[in-house]
């Protein structure tokens, strides 16, 4: 227990806390999340304005599965401190690194338990970037590499949405609603009601008074069977349209699963350029985001780096 409290003394007095590669982790996560939205632009250029609107929802879809994911994830791990933890990590990471603080890379390495400690911060990020299970270069290339290949080949009908969903399971159609079947008919039902008023035996009646009574009694019976009709129309009324509904849904669903086969079909054919396209930007996707924590950094003594942990905490939280 006194060798945990002086090892973690020691760390805070070098500015350093477990968890950090953690964090630096979701940096890099988060940088990836930006870059792959500003390629939204070179990628929709020239495209026509219904093609482009395509393209331009499905990024954001990207973009706000990733950043919610990305958001619970921090959540999850730091609770309500998340958005400052992160921000704050972001921060001391650009200080460490337009330092050259060789102690900050070092406890970086091996909290992300990398064996071989890089040589500079540039090889420990090529080596993140490079594990699959902290980044999210595969998906991204993967999603870029989708989307350019359906705004280039894509000579069909093809919506993007469903390009990008091909391979998702689809759920079956629902049954038409049966018809209900009237158990009582309503005229049955009137005959059967109507019955003949009988005066009391010893009492001396009033033929008026019958009379008015017999017509009471038709007037309540008359309504009740008209309320009987109207709620056997509706009741035929709403079968009726939940059975079109289900007819039109299954008829739309039928013709999604016509395109997700036509969908399929063509991947089958452009495997090997969406798998040239997928390594090529991969490759892309690690310059850009070294590039711009390289840019970052070199301008620390300016701002930036506060600035870019304040602007990515945002991003990920608001």
């Amino acid at each position: 227990m006194k060798i945990r409290s002086v090892i973690i003394i020691g760390l805070v007095s070098l500015g350093l806390r477990a968890g950090d590669g953690y964090l630096y982790t979701r940096y890099l996560q988060a940088q990836v999340i930006e870059q792959v939205v500003a390629q939204q632009a070179p990628l929709t250029e020239g495209l026509p304005a219904t093609t482009a609107a395509e393209v331009s929802d499905a990024f954001e879809q990207w973009r706000q599965q990733q950043l919610g994911t990305l958001r619970q994830d921090l959540e999850e791990a730091l609770g309500g401190e998340a958005k400052s933890e992160f921000s704050d990590f972001i921060q001391r990471y650009h200080a460490a690194k337009s330092e050259e603080d060789d102690a900050f890379l070092n406890h970086l390495a091996n909290d992300l338990r990398i064996s071989r400690t890089p040589e500079s911060y540039q090889a420990l990020q090529e080596s993140v970037m490079n594990r699959s299970q902290d980044s999210l270069l595969p998906e991204a290339a993967k999603f870029l590499s989708e989307v350019q290949t359906w705004t280039e080949e894509n000579d069909s009908e093809v919506p993007l949405h469903i390009w990008l969903t091909r391979d998702a399971p689809t759920a079956a159609a629902p049954a038409p609603t049966p018809k209900p079947v009237p158990t009582v008919n309503p005229l049955q039902a009137a005959e059967a009601g109507g019955a003949t008023w009988v005066p009391p035996e010893d009492e001396l009646v009033n033929p008026m008074d019958a009379f008015a009574q017999s017509r009471q009694s038709k007037r309540e019976q008359a309504l009740e069977d008209a309320h009987a009709g109207m709620r056997q129309v509706a009741s035929e009324r709403e079968a009726y349209e939940s059975e079109q509904a289900a007819k039109v849904l299954a008829k739309a669903q039928a013709d999604a699963e016509a395109m997700r086969a036509q969908a399929q079909r063509l991947a089958a054919t452009e495997e090997e350029a969406l798998a040239q396209r997928e390594n090529s930007w991969g490759n892309r996707l690690k310059r850009i985001v070294g590039g711009t924590v390289s840019a970052a950094t070199g301008a620390f003594t300016g701002g930036i780096g506060a600035e870019a942990g304040q602007r990515a905490a945002n991003a990920v939280f608001n």
